[in-house]
């Protein structure tokens, strides 16, 4: 009998064991799942830019809809003006685009002003 009440209390104390394991790893908060933002240059800066079919229009709205791990996919075409030019970014953030020969950041120098 003595043999079976160790095993019990070993079962026991490998289930708090694992349980502190997880409350160490997750921090007691949720874990949330990375997403994905869209920007083409015929989108539109409105709503949070996770439809592909409704892509947002510029990197610098897209990045503030995102979250830290999102990735902000850049379709095929030519980035530039306000909005796509000093973007900056603040989060862990990965920017992948359709190809380097296909999306084009040009920088527009007659929007600065001096």
């Amino acid at each position: 009998m003595t043999a079976n009440k160790y095993r019990y209390l070993l079962h026991g104390s490998g289930l708090v064991c694992l349980v502190a394991l997880l409350a160490a790893l997750f921090g007691g908060r949720p874990v949330l799942a990375a997403g994905d933002r869209y920007v083409a240059p015929g989108g539109s800066d409105t709503g949070d830019c996770s439809n592909s079919v409704t892509p947002c229009l510029t990197i610098d709205y897209a990045v503030a809809q995102a979250a830290a791990g999102d990735t902000v996919h850049l379709a095929a075409g030519t980035y530039t003006g306000p909005g796509n030019q000093h973007v900056v970014i603040g989060k862990a953030l990965t920017l992948a685009g359709a190809g380097a020969a296909t999306t084009v950041l040009q920088y527009d120098l007659s929007l600065i002003h001096i």
